[in-house]
Parts: structure tokens; C-alpha cells; sequence
């Protein structure tokens, strides 16, 4: 992201520890001080100065009374190059190329004036530091405070606010809001999005295709499995879909929370909306196949040849058969991919990342071997069918060829 316009019109400064300043604040629970001047020199100026912790991720101070999409903000965080730090503006939520200039000082006349502060976390190293759209975590921290423009505007320095009889900085002319910094809650719309298509995905998507598998080669035989078993493999197949539905608007849920995934346009993001664009076309498609499927079983026992034999299902059923087939799988994967992507995006750590690999290993070491019974199971119930059918076939044919020749 280009720095707006008017990022050279402010004046900002991290020093560790605190140096001269005007209106100063002390949050207690960060141990973070933040002073703010309006030079009245220079009236379309800022000076900003922030100690803070190292092990916060970044700290960030924003122009408002409340952290509302749009609300200006200026993050700092340390620098890969020993010694600097990067300030980067931006605004919650959406991120916009060209941002209006900073409004300018309040007036004398205006009694207090209103900022907000927030920390981010500290468990986890930002990945390119010295770039000012560096990914950012959810804060873990933040807060309000209210400063005092007379004090905020008078040329008078301070080297600091002053110490209390404990030894801790005092604040002067800022008054905390709201009791004090404010522990951030992380959405829990995020965790449910990632359980529901988890259990979507490594749950109910894995029985749904064993399902499909022997209902398809149970058709042919006439058992009740062809009957009753597409029953329930509809039923299962519109739980996947419930559950995916369920999922993505939790998931565009969480995504509002954060700047990085508002736009929708992050990997896990542009896989998971595909995936569920496919998981939608292929039940709807399934739905087609059962319909044909169904006429097919209302018509006419005799083929057309005269065999005696049920009708071959035609080319219109087998090819869609086998791109839902094909389809089901490819996309389970593509959810597979999707949601390691998601552990990423969260920021949830290695051990998530190995815990979510050896489900999906545990789920693969279980379900493989049923899936190949399956197929064997279907494949020899289909090569006895078609001996079967040649049998009856040759008994046709054979019959045929006596009654030609006693007619004859």
C-alpha cells in the first residue's frame, strides 16, 4: 500500500524511553504510555509519542471515539532493520488506497478531544516487518482516552508526566476511558466456522461418498440397497450442504472482524467460496441423476432388443455419474486445502497445523480401506451382473434360434 498524502504531514516518533511531550497518558494494565502534541507553531501537525512493551506485535492509535469501520488509524510496529520502526496507516476494517488527509488539531475552544489505542498480540513474529501492509493479528488490547486541548496545545515541553510514590508514570492532561485498557474477546464466529466445516468436511463428506459408492453399485442388482440407500445418501448429501451453509455465513461473519479478510480475496477464502459454489452444483446435480434414475426404474421392463433384459442406463446418466463421482472427491480435497489454509489465515500456531494433519490422516487411514471394500464389493456384484446378462442373453438367443427353425 503507497502512503497517503498526508502520513508526510505528521510528525511521529517512538522513543524508548519517553521524552518530551504535552498531554500524556499511562495505561497501567499494558504498561504502554502515549502522548499526544498540537504544536500551536504549526497548526496542521501532530506529534505522537508511544512507549510501549516489546513483546506487543504493534501498537496502533486511531483518530475517533470508537474503532467503527472507516476510523483512521496509524500502526507501529519494530522494523526488521535494527532500530526503526514502520508506521503504517490504514483504516479498520477496509483498506483504501487514497485516504483523506488527518483532520487538523482541534480548536483551543474545544475542550477535550477523543483517540482510541489498541495492542496486538505478541505470541507470534509479523512475517514482513519492515513492509507498512504487513499482516496484522487481531488486537489483544485496546482502549479510549480523552486529552485536554489547552494542555495538548501549549508550547510548553515535558521531559515526562512525572511518577507516582509507587515509581509507575502518571498521566497528564488524558484521562482513560471505560476503566482502562479492555482485554480483546476473539470472535467466536471464527471457531464455529472452522468446527462446523470441520465436521462438515472430515465427518460427514468422507461417509456421503461411501454411501454414493455402494448405493451406485447396488442399483443394478435390484436390492433394497439401490432403493432405500439413495434415500439416505440424499439425506446425508443435504446435511453437507446444511453444514457448508451454515459454515460460510459464520465465515463471512468472522471475515468482517478483521482488515486482512473483509475483502474476501484471501487463498482460504477464494478456495472456500469455490468449494462451496461446487458442493451446491453437485447436490443439484445429484438431484438430476436421482430424477433420471428414477424414470429409468418406472420404464418398461423389456429392452428394446427383445433380451428380457432391464434396460442399460443411457450415456445422459452414466457421464454426469461420473462427474459427480469425480467432482465429490475433487472437491473434498479443495475443502481439505481450504481449511489448512484457514489454520494459517488464524494464525493458530504449528501444533493446530499438525493436529489438523493427523485428523485428516486419521480420517484417510480409516476410510480408505472401507472405500476400497466398497468399490471391490461393487465392482464384483457389476462383473457378475454382466455374467448374468451374457447368459440370459445366449438363452435368448438360443431360444430364438429353435423357434425360427420349427417354424421353418
Amino acid at each position: 500500500m503507497t502512503p497517503p498524502t498526508w502520513l508526510a504531514q505528521l510528525s511521529l516518533l517512538l522513543l524508548l524511553p519517553l521524552v518530551h511531550a504535552t498531554s500524556i497518558l499511562f495505561v497501567p494494565e499494558t504498561n504502554t504510555t502515549i502522548a499526544v502534541h498540537f504544536p500551536p507553531s504549526a497548526p496542521d501537525d501532530v506529534n505522537i509519542f508511544i512507549s510501549a512493551p516489546s513483546w506487543f506485535q504493534y501498537t496502533a492509535l486511531g483518530f475517533g471515539d470508537s474503532m467503527a469501520p472507516g476510523t483512521r488509524m496509524l500502526v507501529f510496529y519494530p522494523s526488521d532493520i535494527s532500530g526503526q520502526v514502520t508506521v503504517s496507516p490504514r483504516i479498520t476494517v477496509k483498506s483504501k488506497p487514497n485516504l483523506p488527509r488527518l483532520p487538523r488539531p482541534p480548536p483551543p475552544s474545544q475542550p477535550s478531544t477523543t483517540l482510541i489505542f489498541a495492542l496486538g498480540p505478541g505470541d507470534a513474529p509479523l512475517t514482513n516487518p519492515s513492509s507498512p501492509d504487513a499482516f496484522l493479528r487481531r488486537h489483544v488490547a485496546h482502549g479510549r482516552f480523552t486529552i485536554d486541548t489547552a494542555i495538548a496545545t501549549s508550547p510548553e515541553f515535558l521531559v515526562d508526566g512525572g511518577t507516582d510514590s509507587s515509581g509507575l508514570p502518571v498521566s497528564r492532561g488524558a484521562t482513560l476511558e471505560d476503566g482502562g485498557a479492555v482485554p480483546t474477546k476473539r470472535g467466536k464466529a471464527g471457531l464455529a466456522h472452522g468446527i462446523v466445516l470441520t465436521v462438515a468436511v472430515l465427518g460427514v463428506m468422507p461417509v456421503d461418498a461411501v454411501l454414493g459408492m455402494a448405493v451406485s453399485g447396488g442399483r443394478g442388482s435390484g436390492s433394497r440397497l439401490g432403493v432405500w440407500g439413495a434415500w439416505v445418501q440424499g439425506g446425508v448429501a443435504g446435511v453437507v450442504v446444511v453444514l457448508v451453509v451454515v459454515g460460510l455465513v459464520l465465515g463471512v461473519g468472522a471475515a468482517g472482524e478483521i482488515r486482512a479478510t473483509s475483502s474476501m480475496q484471501t487463498p482460504h477464502q477464494v478456495l472456500g467460496l469455490i468449494a462451496t459454489a461446487a458442493v451446491f452444483a453437485l447436490f443439484l446435480l445429484g438431484v438430476v441423476l436421482a430424477v433420471l434414475r428414477r424414470r429409468s426404474a418406472s420404464a418398461p421392463a423389456m429392452a428394446a432388443d427383445g433380451t428380457g433384459l432391464p434396460p442399460r442406463p443411457p450415456q445422459a446418466v452414466t457421464l454426469p455419474a461420473k462427474i459427480h463421482r469425480w467432482g465429490g472427491r475433487g472437491v473434498w480435497v479443495l475443502m481439505v486445502v481450504a481449511g489448512g489454509l484457514g489454520l494459517q489465515l488464524a494464525d493458530r500456531g504449528r501444533l493446530f497445523m499438525m493436529g489438523y494433519g493427523v485428523l485428516i490422516g486419521a480420517v484417510l487411514l480409516v476410510m480408505v480401506p472401507v472405500w476400497f471394500c466398497v468399490w471391490r464389493c461393487s465392482k464384483y456384484r457389476k462383473e457378475k451382473a454382466e455374467e448374468e446378462e451374457y447368459e440370459l442373453q445366449n438363452q435368448q438367443h438360443q431360444q430364438y434360434s429353435i423357434y425360427n427353425h420349427d417354424r421353418y
